[in-house]
């Protein structure tokens, strides 16, 4: 880490590298209980590029990923760990919420 650069900073960092330079977005499996690499898929949403899991071939949807995340806050709130349960639910929201996302959907189908 860099002096006076904090999680939320390296977040931005990388969200920012996805808006300007990704063409698509490959995350591992487990991504959901990452609060970073749902950072990365918020900003590959709004960009409207594709996101690979793992090995998979087909490029996941909106809901999806909201499935996804759900499931892993579900599963943290089950251990008690709020503190990370309040994070990955504001990455939910926001991802949500986003409103271009789901004008896109309706102006491709």
């Amino acid at each position: 880490y860099a002096k006076g650069f904090f999680a939320n900073h390296y977040r931005d960092f990388w969200r920012n590298i996805v808006l300007k330079n990704a063409s698509a977005v490959y995350t591992p499996e487990g991504w959901a209980y990452s609060v970073g690499q749902t950072h990365l898929i918020g900003a590959a949403l709004e960009k409207n590029i594709p996101i690979y899991e793992q090995e998979d071939s087909t490029a996941m949807t909106k809901d999806t990923v909201l499935r996804k995340m759900d499931k892993a806050i579900t599963y943290v709130q089950k251990y008690n760990l709020d503190n990370h349960a309040k994070e990955l639910e504001q990455e939910f929201q926001a991802i949500k919420n986003y409103r271009e996302w789901d004008d896109l959907k309706l102006a491709e189908g």
